[in-house]
């Protein structure tokens, strides 16, 4: 059984030296996510599941693992967790 394309859009770093400007990665980042929810044969991991590790300092490994963990358990329709 072949398991279905999915991606996680990662919080994206706030690059200015204002903090105040998180608003705006967080926008991207949110965008990005809606964006890609609307190709047919891709799961995206929900925003809020990709949002747990903003300034984290987990490797990309260890959170695939992590996302992959969650996002292939059996789960609700309406769950938060993925978009498809």
């Amino acid at each position: 059984m072949e398991l279905p394309k999915s991606i996680a859009v990662l919080p994206l770093d706030n690059l200015s030296p204002d903090p105040e400007s998180d608003y705006f990665s967080d926008g991207m980042t949110e965008d990005i996510t809606t964006e890609l929810s609307k190709i047919g044969d891709l799961k995206v991991i929900a925003r809020t599941s990709a949002m747990r590790y903003k300034g984290s300092d987990k490797g990309l490994r260890e959170i695939a693992e992590e996302l992959a963990r969650i996002s292939h358990t059996k789960r609700k329709k309406d769950s938060p967790l993925c978009y498809k």
